[in-house]
């Protein structure tokens, strides 16, 4: 029979697995986010759907197509293996991997709202 104390960690590892997992999909995500938007601009060929150059205070991956696309395609990709890191962890049942991967998504979500506020 499980104490108390014991129910409460209990709960306590499952909602904190619950937080892990959701950060791990927001970094989804953005994975989908970043590579679509490289697929919409590269190899499709959508550039006049985007507002490139300097207008406004679009941010500073808006200079042409080129530096956009491969912007998407670099943080989609990093997105991507912190998700796949994560996925492995969850599968192997190695917490520690998992952590770090979480990690690695907190540390790339913040890069990105640094990045996308710099004009």
């Amino acid at each position: 029979m499980d104490t108390p104390k014991k129910q409460k960690l209990d709960h306590f590892e499952k909602f904190c697995l619950v937080i892990l997992y959701t950060v791990s999909l927001i970094g989804l995500l953005f994975a989908f986010i970043g590579l679509s938007e490289f697929y919409y601009v590269r190899v499709i060929g959508r550039e006049s759907a985007y507002a490139f150059g300097p207008v406004a205070d679009n941010q500073w991956y808006y200079q042409n197509a080129g530096v956009y696309s491969t912007y998407n395609l670099v943080s989609g990709l990093l997105f991507l293996a912190t998700f796949i890191v994560s996925i492995s962890a969850t599968v192997t049942g190695n917490r520690n991997m998992l952590l770090l991967g979480v990690g690695m998504t907190v540390i790339l979500l913040i890069a990105t709202f640094v990045s996308t506020s710099i004009t």
